[in-house]
């Protein structure tokens, strides 16, 4: 059995469709410690084993952010502010891991996140973990997949 979550910004300028396999109050949720998404309020989740899809409808509404290492993307829209997920390409593929605020439905999330702090991994450490444990996904930016 597929699940399929949605998701996007408030403006709808930017949506998300996430497709796994595992029941969502089954999947991963964690906190990450580092400085850009303690200011956020971000709640990610991922699966490796599913597939996720960013669509942009206006290119000039996505904002992409990078600082640290400079390894991933911080998508958000920049009509609205919201933000969606952080994306990493590694090996040629592209990863994410999406912010649980972004889902249309949160309900399966209610619950307490674990912590991590990734700050002491090297680049190369951080490309291993999001190829193993953040989701394949595809940057659709109006009309033209990434």
């Amino acid at each position: 059995m597929t699940h399929s979550l949605t998701g996007g910004c408030h403006c709808g300028a930017l949506r998300l469709t996430f497709e796994t396999p595992t029941a969502p109050a089954d999947l991963p949720m964690r906190i990450c410690a580092c400085s850009f998404c303690t200011r956020q309020g971000a709640r990610y989740t991922s699966d490796p084993a599913g597939n996720a899809c960013i669509a942009v409808a206006n290119a000039n509404a996505l904002h992409r952010y990078r600082f640290g290492t400079q390894t991933a993307d911080f998508l958000s829209c920049k009509i609205c502010g919201a933000y969606m997920a952080a994306t990493a390409t590694v090996d040629g593929a592209l990863y994410t891991a999406i912010n649980v605020n972004a889902l249309d439905d949160q309900t399966p999330f209610d619950r307490t996140p674990e912590s991590t702090n990734f700050e002491a991994q090297t680049p190369e450490q951080r490309g291993t973990r999001r190829q193993s444990k953040w989701t394949p996904a595809t940057l659709d930016v109006a009309g033209y997949a990434r």
